[in-house]
């Protein structure tokens, strides 16, 4: 699997957790900490979506050195 399958599967990933997580029950009971990461995760969302647009649309399969190198400087 090249970088690029493995992003995507990430990105379906976050789709499918993301929505999950915003949703929480509002009777169970969070940690400080885990409402911190909920409110940020929800307020990012958008440029959370926007940079893994800009990495998967980075040609770097396994031979387009450019291209791998290109997705390890974005990181």
């Amino acid at each position: 699997m090249n970088i690029k399958n493995t992003i995507k599967n990430i990105g379906i990933l976050l789709f499918i957790i993301l929505p999950s997580i915003q949703n929480a029950n509002a009777d169970e009971k969070l940690s400080e900490t885990e409402k911190e990461i909920i409110s940020y995760l929800s307020d990012t969302y958008n440029e959370q979506l926007s940079f893994l647009e800009r990495i998967v649309n980075i040609n770097s399969g396994s031979y387009n050195h450019s291209g791998v190198r290109e997705v390890g400087n974005v990181f």
